[in-house]
């Protein structure tokens, strides 16, 4: 209700007139911020989005868009929905990276200075595939998701090196969708997602193992630039077809 009527009393004003609330990032908690703003932001302020992707990423879906072939497009979600149904003037967009914050602009990759009066600065964490994709514009970030299929696909023996979220999901997937394919999940600690409690490590590890996916703890191997070769702290060597590295 409390938005409903905001969106009636908000009045648009001369872009002059206009405080900023800039908002670097437009993720998750980006997302939301702005979102939330838009339905709060009283007469005289609107909110800016600053974001480097054309879409925003759902990287949680990423590591089995990673796995499964015909669905990447349905991780990259349009921005027009901040938007819809917003005040007229309250939101403006700009696809671009913020290069410095100084205490009254932040500065942009393509030179534009935004000046602001308040900076919610919500930029995440940076990581690789099958966690993130670099491209900035869905055709060539849907690119990268299909070149990571193609090398799963083509694999049969997979080695992941990390037992976070995305380790396990993505060892899951490939095991699921390929039954017939060798899995190791390595990770450096004793447990499978060591962030979260006993319940849910011991769960996962049996699922896992029910999978038939080799679970190695307490493992840091080194690997050589120019092999698939993972060295193990007993002195094991072993090849794998795909090695997928540091996930957490």
């Amino acid at each position: 209700m409390s938005a409903i009527i905001h969106n009636r009393t908000y009045k648009a004003l001369p872009t002059e007139q206009v405080k900023n609330v800039v908002v670097i990032g437009g993720s998750f908690g980006g997302y939301q911020a702005v979102k939330r703003l838009t339905e709060t932001l009283p007469t005289g302020y609107r909110v800016v989005l600053v974001e480097k992707n054309s879409h925003l990423n759902y990287v949680f879906a990423f590591p089995r868009f990673s796995v499964v072939k015909g669905y990447e497009q349905d991780a990259f979600i349009p921005y027009t929905g901040l938007s819809k149904g917003a005040s007229e003037g309250i939101f403006h967009q700009v696809q671009d990276t913020a290069t410095q914050v100084t205490e009254r602009f932040v500065e942009l990759k393509s030179g534009e200075k935004l000046e602001y009066t308040y900076l919610v600065i919500a930029t995440g964490t940076s990581s690789k595939l099958p966690s993130k994709v670099a491209s900035t514009e869905i055709e060539t970030a849907q690119a990268e998701l299909r070149g990571m299929q193609d090398k799963i696909q083509e694999a049969g023996r997979i080695a992941i090196v990390g037992g976070g979220a995305v380790g396990v999901e993505l060892a899951s997937d490939v095991k699921d969708f390929y039954p017939e394919k060798e899995v190791t999940l390595i990770h450096s600690r004793a447990h499978l997602l060591n962030t979260f409690g006993p319940r849910l490590q011991n769960h996962v590890a049996k699922i896992l193992t029910d999978m038939d996916i080799t679970l190695r703890l307490k493992e840091r191997p080194n690997m050589t630039s120019q092999s698939n070769v993972l060295h193990f702290a007993s002195g094991e060597q072993k090849q794998y077809d795909l090695i997928v590295r540091k996930l957490c």
